[in-house]
């Protein structure tokens, strides 16, 4: 199952660096789910400025606040238990795989304009 996985984003992290070098405008933001989660409101500022959004109030903050500390697979068979994680052979497995692609190396890539808090 991990190394499906891992075809699976691969496939996709690549064809999305395919077309970000062949149609630049084809994405307006890129935020890694692990920034959203970790930073949730704080990284909304520079999203709606990538966005050419306007900042948001205070009610929109707060909206957003409530809304990303809420799990969104809750009650669904797609709800992380905490249960899963991966082993040492898994990681290893995953480890060589993604060492085959010529940019994309490791799990932590992040494409090219990606949002990022400040200092980070």
């Amino acid at each position: 199952l991990a190394a499906f996985l891992t075809i699976a984003w691969l496939s996709k992290m690549d064809h999305a660096l395919s077309l970000q070098r062949t149609s630049e405008a084809f994405f307006q933001a890129l935020v890694r789910y692990e920034d959203l989660c970790a930073h949730g409101v704080g990284i909304m500022p520079g999203l709606l400025d990538a966005l050419a959004l306007p900042p948001a109030n205070e009610i929109a903050t707060a909206r957003m606040a409530r809304t990303l500390s809420r799990n969104a697979q809750a009650g669904s068979v797609l709800a992380s238990t905490g249960e899963s994680a991966l082993n040492a052979r898994q990681r290893e497995t995953i480890k060589q795989m993604l060492a085959l692609h010529p940019e994309i190396h490791d799990s932590s890539y992040l494409l090219p304009g990606t949002l990022r808090m400040e200092g980070q």
